[in-house]
């Protein structure tokens, strides 16, 4: 089964790694946190894809390998259209999971079922430097 560690892993391998300092970029503000040192913005990656700061696009699997393959697909993507050679980590990715309750009627039981569905939340930025 694949971990999102192993998914971290792989990035590291394909691309020079910066992780994050804590510095601001260059007239970051009081939006530091959401630039990077190039001056280009971090994009934040749930496993439902990519999203702009302020924008929800959540999104969450009854398996966590799923999460993971889905959140890899969506950040690979990101990279061949970015073209850099440069991984600038914000937030590392992490797995969450929650618990949810899906009415009992759809699985013919009288009561709801509880269900474990797994999300992932990473921001990066591929740069060319």
């Amino acid at each position: 089964m694949i971990e999102i560690s192993d998914v971290v892993a792989e990035l590291e391998a394909m691309f020079t790694c910066v992780p994050w300092t804590g510095e601001s970029g260059p007239g970051a503000g009081i939006f530091g946190s959401g630039i990077s040192p190039t001056g280009e913005p971090y994009v934040t990656f749930n496993c439902g894809g990519p999203q702009e700061e302020g924008e929800t696009v959540a999104a969450a699997f009854f398996s966590a390998e799923r999460a993971v393959l889905d959140w890899r697909l969506w950040v690979l993507d990101y990279a061949k259209k970015r073209g850099g050679s440069i991984l600038y980590w914000r937030t590392v990715p992490e797995m969450g999971s929650f618990t949810m309750y899906v009415d009992g009627t759809y699985y013919d039981q009288k009561e709801p079922h509880p269900v474990t569905m797994y999300k992932i939340r990473g921001r990066l930025l591929i740069s060319r430097g």
